[in-house]
């Protein structure tokens, strides 16, 4: 998976986000895949 310039997980694609939600087993992870999600460019303009 991609990191951005800080390390933290990037993923642009719906499909990459299932991947990554499906491999993840803890909320942390989680929580820190949602965080990097660049799948959706309206969420990206409101969280950044």
């Amino acid at each position: 998976m991609a990191r951005d310039p800080d390390g933290y997980p990037v993923t642009r694609t719906p499909a990459g986000v299932r991947r990554g939600a499906a491999a993840t087993r803890e909320l942390a992870v989680l929580d820190e895949r949602i965080s990097g999600c660049r799948a959706c460019p309206r969420l990206v303009a409101w969280r950044e």
